[in-house]
């Protein structure tokens, strides 16, 4: 039998991360590797700003399909207004075999770059990073290796930036 006591006794609610966290340390890494004038470390911060977005829609697609309780049955209800809202940006599905994994892939165009540069990055090899043209007084680095097919990094960041602030203020009014 479960002991209701002590589990919220052992329970430590301080460890529990706020709903912002996600996409505030995706703000952290951001301004990170904007400030980054050497190439190794500007890959590092890239790396982990991509992670950190690629997981603030994972865990936010996770959060809306599962985002209550049915109190007659005990089965989860989906908040359907705003799984409208990301599917916008991303598809979002479950997986049959594994009913409680829910999984997402990119479907508006910056998500899509997103998504298959961050998969390149985790799952092939890290990103090559050009250096691009001093704006500024301030190094610019391009992804890839093909310097007519570079990517302007801080750019496309600050545009995966914007589609997350979107998502997130689209959320907090539904």
């Amino acid at each position: 039998m479960v002991n209701l006591e002590q589990i919220l006794r052992d329970l430590d609610l301080s460890a529990i991360a706020p709903g912002s966290d996600k996409l505030d340390e995706c703000r952290f890494f951001l301004s990170a590797l904007k400030s980054q004038t050497e190439r190794q470390f500007f890959r590092w911060y890239l790396s982990a700003y991509l992670g950190a977005t690629y997981s603030y829609l994972e865990i936010k697609a996770l959060e809306l399909y599962f985002s209550s309780c049915d109190p007659e049955n005990g089965e989860s209800v989906k908040d359907e207004a705003g799984l409208s809202v990301l599917r916008e940006y991303v598809r979002v599905f479950q997986e049959k075999k594994r009913p409680d994994f829910i999984k997402t892939s990119g479907k508006a165009e910056t998500a899509k770059k997103l998504y298959e540069i961050r998969k390149q990055n985790t799952h092939l090899r890290a990103l090559p990073i050009m250096e691009g043209p001093v704006h500024d007084q301030q190094q610019q680095f391009l992804i890839g290796e093909y310097r007519e097919k570079g990517i302007p990094a801080v750019e496309f960041c600050e545009e995966v930036q914007s589609m997350l602030d979107q998502i997130d203020a689209v959320l907090a009014s539904v």
